[in-house]
C-alpha cells in the first residue's frame, strides 16, 4: 500500500519541497512563490519544506540546513505568505528551537536524502515513550531533550 506523502497535523500538510506539486494547488504554490521573490529577505531562499495550512490557505516555506543530517531537525527560517499576500518571515530561536518528528512523513519512500527505513525505526523507538500530555512539547528541543533518556 502507498502511503500519501506529507506529514498531517491538524489542518496542515508539511511536505518536502520535492513533493510540494503533488501536495500543493499549483495555483497557490505559484502565487506564494512570487511572493516571496519580491521580498529581498527570502528572494531565493533555499527552502526545503513547505506547510500548507488547509483552513487559511497559506503557505509557509522552511529553510531547514540540517532536515537531511539530524533525526530531529530544528525547521529554520520561515517564511509565510498569505493569499492575501501579506508576508511573514520567521527567524528561528536559538536557545530553544522548535523541532520535527516523524520527517519521513515528509517524503516519499524512495527520498534518498536520509535514510526513510532507520527514521521510520526511530518513531517507532521513541513514541512509546512520550506521554500524550507531553505531545505538545516535544516540537521544541529543551524539552525534546530533557525526555531523550527515557528511550537511548
Amino acid at each position: 500500500m502507498t502511503r500519501k506523502v506529507g506529514k498531517r497535523i491538524g489542518g496542515c500538510i508539511y511536505v518536502h519541497r520535492l513533493y510540494q506539486k503533488e501536495v500543493i494547488p499549483a495555483d497557490l504554490l505559484k502565487t506564494a512563490l512570487g511572493i516571496t521573490d519580491c521580498w529581498g529577505e527570502c528572494r531565493g531562499m533555499p527552502y526545503n519544506v513547505v506547510k500548507w495550512n488547509k483552513k487559511t490557505n497559506t503557505l509557509t516555506f522552511f529553510a531547514s540546513h540540517e532536515f537531511d543530517e539530524i533525526e530531529e531537525p530544528s525547521t529554520g527560517f520561515s517564511a509565510r505568505v498569505r493569499t492575501d499576500r501579506k508576508f511573514t518571515p520567521r527567524r528561528q530561536n536559538q536557545d530553544n528551537p522548535q523541532i520535527w518528528h516523524h520527517k519521513w512523513m515528509f517524503v516519499k519512500d524512495s527520498y534518498t536524502g536520509f535514510d526513510v527505513d532507520s527514521s521510520k525505526a526511530r518513531s517507532k523507538l521513541w513514541e512509546p515513550h512520550v506521554a500524550k500530555e507531553e505531545k505538545s512539547k516535544i516540537g521544541f528541543k529543551q524539552y525534546w531533550d530533557s525526555i531523550r533518556h527515557r528511550w537511548e
